[in-house]
């Protein structure tokens, strides 16, 4: 089994004048937020705590000689219980501090897998457009995977302000603060990537797409929150436009593998991380502030 250290080996400038570590970090996100609230999560079974941290980044301090790891490899876990074997992806080293983005990035890989073998049920399928709704960092990732596909991407956030809307210019998508309904009505979207959880958006897609259209949840929403639905309008416009609505979570290794962060540009992926904070002030990483996309906990020096 490959021991991981957690000790910093040099400081990237960041571009708000703080430093970035290269290595060793967790990223922070919805879930971490919500289960500390309380909504939901456990222990598992026969433990005493739950352990957070799912999004992280670690460097091999020492590794058997038969598995494929090296001291002073970069190394992301895989997000799998019971872990597979082996537990740890090997990335590229010139990813650097962007490492901790690889499994949020998987999630995304692992629902355009989904996606592409559910369209290809057709031979005539050609998608052009895609819409996702929410310029989070899981929605970013969605659009940036769209755009390496040749899709027309657009992107539907409430905040209109702060770098979101630059990120998807920059991929040459477009991005909108208008009603979901009638930006997916005007746009006609072969796919939706659903990725903010809230029930109301989620009530919008539903049933909107044209033809053929897909839909992949990838948001999470809190339980209790009921709104009212037509489901019989639901159900004729899901059978007779043939449509496709399905969830997606944490992936499989493969998925790690399939979410080359190297093909994009890494001065953008580098925005996606617009907040550093240190482990001895971790609470503030919980906390939402107006131009968070993706806050990272960076672990101290040892």
């Amino acid at each position: 089994m490959a021991r991981l250290g957690w000790r910093r080996s040099r400081r990237l400038p960041h571009r708000n004048g703080r430093y970035s570590s290269a290595h060793f970090a967790l990223g922070v996100c919805g879930t971490d937020r919500e289960i500390l609230s309380g909504q939901y999560g456990a222990a598992p079974h026969g433990e005493a705590r739950l352990i957070l941290g799912h999004e992280s980044l670690g460097k091999v301090e020492s590794a058997p000689r038969d598995s494929g790891l090296l001291p002073g490899d970069l190394v992301v876990g895989v997000v799998r219980r019971p872990d597979p074997v082996p537990c740890v992806i090997k990335i590229n080293p010139a990813l650097e501090h962007r490492g901790v983005l690889l499994e949020p990035a998987s999630i995304l890989a692992k629902g355009w897998e989904q996606v592409e073998r559910i369209g290809h049920r057709t031979s005539s399928w050609q998608p052009r457009t895609l819409v996702v709704t929410g310029a989070g960092p899981i929605g970013l990732l969605a659009a940036l995977m769209g755009a390496q596909r040749g899709l027309h991407v657009h992107v539907l956030d409430r905040h209109e302000s702060g770098v979101k809307p630059a990120l998807v210019h920059d991929l040459g998508g477009t991005f909108h603060s208008g009603p979901i309904a009638d930006a997916i009505e005007s746009l006609a979207p072969d796919i939706v990537r659903e990725c903010t959880g809230a029930p109301s958006l989620i009530r919008e897609v539903l049933g909107r797409p044209p033809p053929g259209g897909i839909i992949c949840l990838a948001g999470i929403s809190s339980a209790g929150q009921t709104l009212d639905i037509d489901l019989g309008w639901l159900n004729r416009a899901l059978v007779l436009n043939n449509h496709v609505i399905f969830g997606t979570v944490n992936a499989n290794r493969r998925h790690y593998e399939l979410a080359v962060l190297t093909r994009a540009d890494p001065k953008w992926l580098s925005r996606l991380i617009t907040r550093y904070v240190p482990l001895e002030r971790w609470d503030e990483a919980l906390e939402r502030r107006p131009d968070d996309v993706k806050v990272v906990i960076q672990f101290p020096a040892g």
